[in-house]
């Protein structure tokens, strides 16, 4: 009867609590800056296949259709013969025009809050430039036959004010050109080169077909697999936790580059706790965010016969190999009594 009372006390406790929170959420803004015109072919393929490939790392890491924004080409989508590169649905939602980047981000800045999270992916050519006596990035907008500045993007991206973390993904000739604009506390930034004046970055036909190698080898170390699987699995979670980090997905990518030097900027150090997918050990309710919905979710499922995590595993909070009413507690003191995080966030 005892135990029986401390849980009801226990959900009355976090059900109080839980009026007062919010559901944090997870946003990408993924630019192809060049648009495919037929399959197989050098150059230009990989502006599709490499957007497509993480467009679907994310929808697989639980992300929703409806908070990823692509920006690709003229506006619609490539028809590809590839299944791999096939969606049911249409993926871009704009042209990837300068004016379309600057208001979605926009957008993003009035709806975001300090507990989102915000993936940008940048693909295209780049270009090292002199203005007013100072070496830029000046980044390609291909099929718009025009070009932004790598200031002028980022203070397009600068109206998203409101966040928990953002990172970058940025895949051109000379991208770390991007870094000094974009690094700062809770920022991380990931780039396929340094800004040298021979820092150029590269596309070649890796497993099915073109890539950037860059895009390529970052969207498999967080997908697990190669595209469609068909050249084997990927194992990038070197510290064994069931998942992969930016930092993990930095290192992997930067071990199989051939053709260039991925560079990064932490300077939270954020990168070897931060994860692209929204699958959070303690994250019972897969919203992207460990708070007291998942505490309520857990003695739904211990003692009133709900729903299971999914998957499993992420109800296991102190890694004990059990799910039960420790992993509730240890929930507790974590968000309210400073405990440690659970295992793996």
């Amino acid at each position: 009867m005892k135990r029986y009372k401390k849980i009801a006390f226990l959900t009355a406790f976090v059900m109080l609590l839980c009026m007062g929170s919010t559901n944090a959420k997870r946003y990408a803004v993924l630019i192809s800056t060049g648009e495919t015109t037929e399959d197989d072919a050098a150059y230009h393929s990989e502006y599709w296949y490499d957007m497509y490939l993480m467009y679907k790392t994310l929808i697989d890491g639980g992300y929703s259709h409806d908070d990823i924004y692509v920006l690709y080409g003229n506006g619609n989508d490539f028809v590809s013969t590839h299944e791999c590169y096939q969606s049911p649905y249409p993926v871009t939602d704009f042209p990837n025009y300068e004016s379309n980047i600057e208001s979605t981000f926009n957008m993003l800045g009035s709806i975001m809050t300090e507990d989102d999270f915000l993936f940008v992916w940048w693909m295209g050519h780049g270009m090292r430039e002199i203005l007013f006596g100072e070496l830029h990035l000046m980044l390609i907008l291909e099929n718009a036959a025009s070009f932004i500045w790598d200031f002028e993007l980022a203070d397009y991206i600068n109206q998203v004010q409101n966040y928990r973390i953002r990172t970058f993904s940025f895949m051109t000739c000379f991208s770390g050109g991007i870094i000094d604009d974009l690094e700062g506390p809770n920022s991380i930034v990931l780039t396929a080169t340094a800004f040298c004046s021979t820092c150029g970055a590269a596309s070649d036909t890796l497993c099915d077909n073109w890539h950037a190698e860059f895009n390529y080898y970052e969207a498999c170390a967080f997908h697990w697999e190669t595209p469609c699987n068909l050249c084997g699995s990927v194992d990038a979670d070197y510290n064994e936790n069931s998942r992969v980090s930016f930092e993990e997905a930095y290192v992997y990518t930067d071990y199989n580059m051939v053709w260039s030097d991925p560079q990064k900027s932490d300077q939270s150090n954020m990168a070897p706790d931060t994860y692209l997918g929204t699958v959070l050990r303690g994250d019972c309710t897969g919203d992207g965010i460990v708070d007291i919905e998942d505490v309520l979710y857990l003695i739904n499922y211990l003692y009133k016969g709900g729903p299971p995590p999914d998957p499993l595993f992420i109800g296991d909070v102190n890694w004990d190999g059990l799910i039960d009413l420790e992993d509730v507690l240890y929930l507790i003191n974590y968000l309210y009594k400073g405990g440690p995080a659970p295992c793996g966030y």
